[in-house]
C-alpha cells in the first residue's frame, strides 16, 4: 500500500512552485492563478500544522506574500482588461 507523501514534502513543492516565477511582474494570468491557488493551499497547510512546524510554515508563506500580492493584481489587471474589451466590443 502506497503511503501519501509527508506533508513537509509536499509543503516543499508548493514552495518551490510559487518560487518559480522568475519575473512575477511579467507573470501570464495562468501562472497568476496558479500561484494564487497553490498559496491558498500552502496556507490552509499551514493552519492545520502544530507547534514549531507551524512556526516555520508560517514562515515560508510570508516569504511568499509579495509574489501572491504580485499574482493577484495580476489577475485583476486580466479581468478589468477583459470587462474592457467586452465593453468595447458591445459597443
Amino acid at each position: 500500500m502506497l503511503k501519501a507523501p509527508s506533508s513537509s514534502i509536499f509543503l516543499a513543492i508548493i514552495l518551490f512552485s510559487i518560487q518559480a516565477i522568475a519575473n512575477p511582474n511579467q507573470m501570464s494570468s495562468s501562472e497568476a492563478l496558479r500561484i494564487v491557488e497553490e498559496y491558498k493551499i500552502l496556507r490552509n497547510m499551514c493552519a492545520k500544522t502544530k507547534e514549531e512546524a507551524r512556526k516555520a510554515c508560517f514562515a515560508e508563506l510570508g516569504e511568499k506574500n509579495g509574489v501572491y500580492s504580485k499574482a493577484k493584481k495580476v489577475l485583476a489587471n486580466s479581468k478589468n482588461l477583459e470587462g474592457a474589451q467586452m465593453y468595447t466590443a458591445n459597443q
